[in-house]
């Protein structure tokens, strides 16, 4: 994709208004087409901001799923203070699928259908851009004190025990839809070896190791591997998704 057709793409007044809008309160990374990451921390307020970053050559943005009082105040060197500047955290789960989108589609299909089962609908879903899902369940849904501890120093803690949870629980279901759309021998041609045992987690994964500053891809950011936009969708569109919904223009 050439520069002049990114920062087109950019200057959308609703994407622009978009990612400023999804930023607040985020530390920013952008990435340039190599895969490079820009300076971090950074913080995007205005429009403005997004533009000057892809002139500079940035191609995607990412967000942390922490939020912050001050984004600006984090270094490498504060780790022990995170603590007390962090504000609160989203827990998103990242499906990525080696097998292909479908695969990945299935998951997230699942996903949504186990939180169902447990009354959470509101829900955020989005397509990673490439090969995969982001399923988003925002800070205001947790509540403020978890075993009489604030809810926002339980990070990474919480998010690992619930994308453990998950992928417990919809392990057997997944595989077995796995299985009904490609052959055994399929499946594992995708990967480089052979497993031990038979898990849907060879080949789609489900994220579970969590650490400080967790970034995800943008809404509406492009992804430099496929040129495809990280559209947010409800589940019906889920259900019906198409690569072709993603495309930017």
């Amino acid at each position: 994709m050439k520069k002049f057709q990114i920062y087109k793409y950019y200057s959308n007044p609703e994407i622009v208004s978009e990612l400023v809008k999804s930023s607040k309160d985020r530390e920013i990374a952008g990435a340039y087409s190599d895969g490079s990451y820009d300076i971090r921390p950074n913080i995007i307020q205005y429009p403005d901001d997004v533009l000057q970053m892809i002139k500079k050559g940035i191609t995607s943005f990412h967000l942390s799923v922490e939020r912050w009082k001050n984004p600006m105040q984090l270094t490498v060197d504060n780790t022990t203070k995170y603590n007390e500047i962090r504000s609160g955290w989203d827990f998103i789960i990242d499906i990525d699928s080696k097998t292909g989108v479908e695969e990945a589609q299935l998951a997230a299909v699942l996903i949504c259908e186990f939180l169902g089962k447990y009354g959470i609908k509101n829900y955020g879903i989005k397509f990673s851009g490439r090969r995969g899902f982001h399923i988003c369940l925002p800070w205001e849904m947790f509540p403020e004190e978890l075993d009489y501890k604030r809810t926002e120093v339980l990070y990474p803690k919480i998010p690992k025990i619930l994308s453990r949870f998950v992928r417990s629980r919809i392990s057997e279901q997944l595989l077995k839809a796995l299985l009904e759309r490609k052959s055994v021998k399929e499946l594992i041609d995708v990967i480089e070896e052979p497993p031990e045992k038979l898990s849907p987690f060879y080949f789609v994964e489900i994220e579970k190791d969590w650490g400080s500053r967790h970034m995800f891809r943008a809404p509406y950011s492009l992804n430099e591997k496929s040129w495809l936009a990280s559209i947010p969708l409800s589940f019906s569109d889920l259900k019906s998704f198409s690569v072709e919904s993603a495309k930017p223009e």
